[in-house]
């Protein structure tokens, strides 16, 4: 019996609703509803699942479980709930506002002891900024970081820093969930260390694999432990205690064990900054790999499938033609890619408030604005038409009103063997975050492959039809608005 048909014969049974009643309503076959109760077969299509829920007249609470247990029904309750995962991340991905660091909020001159026992977060938190500042007066400022990103304050402060201070350097060791249960945490440490990437000039995250329950709930006394030139403080997984060290020796030694730490672990993701670089990363990868299947989500067109060599010439910033390394690199670049792209089971998501962006700009989000100059209304069109081409394909599938929630400084492209996230900081300048940690780029592929089921993604995807028809409509107006 299946998660769904147990929510089922559970509501029948405690609201006495009459199955004939039901079968009447849905006009279909006796023999089918009962198998749906039983939990042997499935329903047909998701307007039954949703003409149901209409019969039972379900409360906003009663709607919420009882969708919850088809869609787990549909493709598995662990499969289903790292969905919700990636979708929470993706539609609430934002770039946390810039708040100013302040400077020195203690007296610099002020001598702390050798040892201080800490007690209470407030606590912590003190002695935690105390000794991040002190690092922070250097040239170089270096913090070695064991733990998991969890601890919010700390967090805040390392970002908020990261704006300010160019050459500030954080190292993290962080503990992965080795259980498939816990792997949406997993993917819940990821996403904060996404958020520090955007944030600090020079991040270094590695990773390392335990049972996290386990490892972080058991007895350990200290399973935390922060580091600099300054000091250092091992504190508990609560935050509730901690000691504060200023002694050299004690120090040499708390490095020593990060040290010894980073050797048995692995980077969880590579920072890409230059453009060449991640050109040749991205165009060694498709080549090497031989991929057949992957999907680039972003709120704006991907338009790297559509732009042929002539616009290239025409849009090309004239800096980026004298730079004829870079040029030749990101000729390859997009032959490789389109060559890729252009087979069958490659695909694109992107909503229609960002195609209208991109009428109304003709901003190439994928490319620096370095890169490519903005595209005149003309070939905004004609890019659009290919656009429309690709929609009938079925390559490219618009997003429901939901996925316009998502950042516009969020692109996403997925393999199953690699992917990468560009993203534009606080300064518009791109990275790219290439993950390295294997799960991870399972779960995002995963994810993509999921919005392809019929049941799953009729409330996801936008039908061909009306696609096609909204970038016509929006063709014909901005046409009018250009001659008016």
């Amino acid at each position: 019996m299946s998660l769904y048909s147990e929510y089922l014969r559970r509501y029948i049974h405690e609201n006495n609703i009459k199955v004939a009643s039901l079968i009447e309503y849905l006009h279909i076959d006796r023999s089918t509803m009962y198998k749906i109760i039983n939990g042997k077969r499935n329903p047909s299509n998701k307007e039954l699942v949703d003409n149901i829920a209409y019969f039972f007249k379900l409360s906003p609470q009663e709607r919420q479980k009882y969708f919850y247990s088809y869609y787990c029904t549909l493709i598995g309750e662990r499969r289903y709930r790292q969905y919700k995962e990636i979708e929470s991340f993706l539609l609430h991905y934002k770039i946390p506002q810039y708040l100013k660091w302040e400077g020195i909020s203690h007296d610099k001159d002020n001598k702390m002891k050798d040892i201080i026992v800490i007690k209470g977060k407030e606590s912590l938190n003190y002695y935690m900024q105390y000794l991040l500042e002190q690092e922070l007066l250097l040239e170089h400022p270096q913090i070695y970081y064991i733990g998991q990103n969890q601890y919010d304050f700390l967090l805040d402060f390392l970002m908020n820093v990261g704006y300010t201070h160019e050459c500030f350097s954080l190292y993290q060791i962080l503990c992965l969930d080795n259980q498939n249960e816990m792997m949406m945490k997993n993917m819940q440490e990821i996403e904060k260390s996404i958020l520090l990437s955007n944030h600090i000039p020079h991040y270094f995250p590695r990773f390392y694999y335990d049972n996290t329950c386990s490892h972080f709930g058991n007895m350990n006394l200290f399973n935390h432990m922060l580091v600099c030139s300054c000091g250092g403080i091992t504190f508990t997984d609560d935050f509730q205690y901690g000691l504060f060290y200023t002694q050299k020796e004690v120090i040499d030694f708390l490095m020593n064990i990060y040290y010894q730490y980073e050797m048995e672990t692995q980077p969880l993701i590579d920072i890409v900054t230059s453009l060449d670089d991640q050109y040749e990363v991205v165009g060694q990868l498709i080549m090497k790999e031989k991929i057949e299947e992957g999907y680039f989500l972003s709120k704006e067109p991907c338009l790297v499938a559509l732009i042929d060599k002539d616009m290239l010439m025409k849009y090309v910033q004239p800096i980026l033609k004298e730079n004829q390394n870079l040029y030749i690199q990101l000729q390859e670049y997009i032959e490789t890619v389109q060559t890729f792209i252009n087979k069958d089971k490659i695909y694109y998501y992107m909503t229609l408030s960002g195609i209208q962006n991109f009428i109304e700009t003709g901003r190439v989000q994928e490319f620096p604005e370095y890169c490519l100059k903005t595209v005149d209304l003309k070939d905004r069109f004609a890019l659009m038409q290919r656009l429309k081409e690709q929609i009938k394909s079925g390559n490219v599938k618009i997003l429901t009103e939901k996925y316009e929630k998502m950042s516009e400084n969020l692109h996403i492209f997925v393999t199953p063997v690699f992917g990468y996230i560009l993203l534009s900081d606080y300064q518009s300048s791109l990275k790219y975050i290439n993950f390295k940690e294997q799960s991870i780029i399972e779960q995002l592929f995963d994810y993509m492959k999921l919005l392809q089921i019929e049941n799953l993604y009729e409330d996801i995807i936008v039908n061909q039809e009306q696609s096609c028809r909204f970038i016509d409509d929006m063709i014909r107006y901005y046409n009018k608005k250009e001659l008016s």
